[in-house]
């Protein structure tokens, strides 16, 4: 699964809070533990969605040819070179030019064939651990 950075920092932050909830839990028990000197048959812990079984999302097929001319127009992307970290998405939309980083093509790519009114691409760089542009792809 390519994340983008600030996707990644979202669930990573909410991935320690999980964690912190599970020492406070652990916590508890052994606390009631050592109230009792003995173990305490603590019933199991209700379903988590993280155990559940998923069941894999089918493939959505293009439905219109407008579609299929958007997902061919877009350019296919290199892979990034050395000390190349990052792709940068220059766009312009509703009139304000703005920027994202992706860490991967896929992420990308996918955004540029993603129809979108009001939003117009500008240009794809690479650029380096410093956000220094290395390479412009188009």
């Amino acid at each position: 699964m390519d994340l983008t950075v600030p996707e990644r920092v979202r669930i990573d932050a909410l991935l320690l809070a999980r964690e912190e909830q599970f020492v406070r839990v652990h916590a508890c028990e052994s606390a009631i533990e050592e109230i009792l000197g003995a173990a305490y048959p603590f019933p199991p812990p209700p379903p988590l969605p993280s155990t559940q079984k998923r069941r894999s999302p089918r493939k959505k097929a293009a439905r219109t040819s407008g579609e299929t001319q958007t997902a061919q127009q877009a350019p296919q992307l290199s892979p990034l070179g050395p000390g190349e970290v990052a792709y940068r998405l220059t766009y312009v939309q509703d009139g304000l030019q703005s920027t994202e980083d992706f860490l991967s093509a896929a992420p990308l790519e996918r955004w540029l064939r993603r129809p979108s009114s009001g939003m117009e691409h500008i240009r794809v760089e690479t650029i380096d651990a410093n956000g220094m542009i290395l390479r412009r792809m188009w």
